[in-house]
C-alpha cells in the first residue's frame, strides 16, 4: 500500500507565500480580493469577517462581497461559497482570496494544498489572518 506522507505546515506557508509574491509582482496597484469565511452550521460569521476586514484594511485592498458557507469541514471542492471564490480568481474578478486560517479552507493538509494548485491554476493568491504554523 502506497501512503503519502502529509505536507508540513511549514511547507504549506512556503509555498503559499510564493504563490502571493508571484501574484503580487504581476498585479499592479490594489489588490481585489474575496473575504471567506467558514462556520459551523448555525454559528455566526460577523467575527470573522470582522477580522478579514480589518486585514484588507492594513494591506489597503479592495474587497469584493463575501462567501461564506455553514457546512463545516467538508472537502472544500464541495463547498458552494468556496467554490464561487476560487471561480472569482479564475474569472479575473478578484486577484485573491482572504481567510481566517487554513482550517478556513481545509483542516486536512492534502486538501489545502491541493486548493493552494487551485488557486495558483487561477493566477490569484490566499492571504491568511493566522499562518498555517500558528494552527
Amino acid at each position: 500500500m502506497l501512503t503519502t506522507t502529509p505536507p508540513t505546515p511549514a511547507f504549506l506557508a512556503a509555498r503559499r507565500t510564493g504563490i502571493n509574491r508571484g501574484l503580487e509582482a504581476r498585479v499592479q496597484g490594489r489588490l481585489v480580493v474575496v473575504p471567506y469565511t467558514l462556520a459551523l452550521p448555525g454559528r455566526g460569521h460577523q467575527d470573522h469577517l470582522a477580522e478579514l476586514k480589518g486585514l484588507a484594511a492594513r494591506h489597503e485592498w479592495e474587497l469584493t462581497d463575501t462567501e461564506r458557507d455553514d457546512c463545516g469541514d467538508l472537502d472544500p471542492a464541495l463547498r458552494r461559497g468556496w467554490t464561487c471564490a476560487v471561480r472569482r480568481l479564475a474569472d479575473g474578478r478578484a486577484h485573491a482570496i482572504a481567510a481566517v486560517s487554513q482550517v478556513t479552507v481545509s483542516a486536512h493538509p492534502a486538501l489545502y494544498d491541493r486548493e493552494l494548485d487551485r488557486i495558483q491554476r487561477s493566477g490569484g493568491g490566499l492571504y491568511l489572518l493566522r499562518p498555517e504554523t500558528q494552527l
